[in-house]
């Protein structure tokens, strides 16, 4: 009878966790927006004007990106201090709450609820720091980027399935049984399945413990370490520019297939699928190829301003047919990107502070992330802000990175 350990290697239930865990993020991904503005639901009356359940739906999507950058850096230092796999089974139940909780805010119509329920997300959404930390464990120095790929795998199978299955699920002009309670009932019960395969295959990862105290207010001290950590502080920074021009990018990405493209909403949902497994295969095959034949720092040289130049033709096209054939190499060179720049973090760090490196890294990243917040109001009313702005970043984190290269260089 096969063992446990002979049933799953660290790597694949690694995998696992995250692809489960992706696809109750993407389950869930599509169904506030509309939730908040449709008047026929009971969440505001039915004369709530735009503005309103906008800047309303903006408070709940903050929330999560708040939670997360208080959050995220305290879980990083305790999987250093009590090991991953407490703290992986610990993040995933209270995913599990915080889905529950808006599922009943859903329920009952409560507005208040479903903020409890987003800020709970953000708190506890560590998930990925853990498993991060467990990728960085159980890699060598020369696989550890292609290890770190298989974030990509789990997001583009999470956020192409997750999303079209959301959208579909709550619509109830589909079916009567259909709703918007339904994405989170299921994601609810995938968390669940989440916590169970955590508790019966994750093993420990981590050989050492360390000694760390928990400051509860280590955002805001990850931003100044993330500028005093000389060896990193570039890398950090290319990072914070280059997450806030994708984020943006993110955001936007389906009021763009609507406004330029003039995408219906199951055409949409077919968009997402495109792009999620265009991620998937550039972090899953492309990357893994060509680190067999180019160390992280060099693949950074190509796919940085990639990255840039698949914004500006973006920007150029209009028609559907040059979309589809564009977003391909903004897949390849962000699924190249941001693998490489973990692995030169990872790379950069003693093994024992691995949990609070990556910590600092998601607390820049959710930084980052909470900025096209305060860029909405010309991302919603100019078209080309959005891809324009990408470039921008990209070419901007492009001359940053080449300026400090020597740095990062593992000849």
């Amino acid at each position: 009878m096969k063992t446990k350990q002979s049933l799953f290697n660290p790597l694949t239930v690694i995998l696992i966790c995250l692809i489960l865990d992706f696809l109750g993020l993407g389950l869930i991904l599509p169904v506030l927006n509309n939730y908040f503005k449709d008047h026929s639901a009971g969440l505001f009356s039915p004369e709530t004007n735009e503005a309103h359940r906008n800047a309303m739906y903006l408070i709940s999507y903050g929330l999560f990106f708040l939670g997360t950058f208080f959050g995220a850096p305290v879980i990083g230092a305790m999987c250093d201090k009590f090991g991953r796999r407490k703290m992986i089974l610990f993040t995933a139940i209270s995913t599990t709450l915080s889905t529950t909780i808006v599922l009943l805010a859903i329920f009952t119509d409560n507005i208040v609820l479903i903020y409890i329920g987003r800020l709970i997300a953000g708190l506890f959404s560590g998930m990925l720091i853990v498993l991060q930390s467990s990728i960085a464990d159980v890699s060598t120095f020369n696989n550890k980027a292609k290890n770190f790929g298989l974030i990509g795998i789990a997001f583009g199978v999470g956020f192409s399935l997750g999303p079209i299955l959301g959208s579909v699920l709550s619509d109830a002009k589909i079916n009567s049984y259909f709703g918007y309670y339904l994405p989170y009932a299921l994601a609810t019960l995938i968390n669940l399945v989440n916590v169970l395969f955590i508790y019966l295959f994750f093993k420990e990862t981590l050989d050492t413990s360390k000694t760390v105290s928990i400051n509860y207010f280590k955002g805001f001290a990850n931003i100044q370490n993330a500028y005093k950590n000389l060896s990193l502080r570039t890398i950090f920074i290319i990072i914070f520019i280059l997450a806030t021009g994708f984020s943006l990018y993110l955001q936007n990405f389906q009021s763009l297939l609507i406004d330029i493209y003039k995408l219906s909403k199951l055409e949409i949902g077919l968009a997402l699928l495109y792009v999620g497994l265009w991620i998937a295969l550039a972090q899953g095959l492309i990357l893994r190829g060509l680190l067999k034949y180019f160390k992280p720092w060099q693949i950074l040289q190509f796919s940085i301003p990639l990255m840039g130049v698949s914004f500006l033709l973006l920007l150029l096209t209009k028609s559907t047919f040059s979309f589809f054939c564009l977003v391909p190499f903004l897949c390849m060179s962000q699924g190249c990107t941001f693998p490489n720049t973990l692995s030169i973090i990872s790379n950069n760090t003693p093994s024992e502070s691995q949990g609070e490196a990556l910590s600092i890294n998601q607390s820049v990243q959710s930084l980052a992330s909470s900025m096209p917040l305060l860029l909405a109001y010309l991302a919603s009313h100019y078209q080309s802000f959005t891809l324009l702005f990408g470039a921008t970043c990209s070419f901007l984190a492009y001359a940053i990175y080449m300026s400090k290269l020597k740095m990062y260089r593992t000849d």
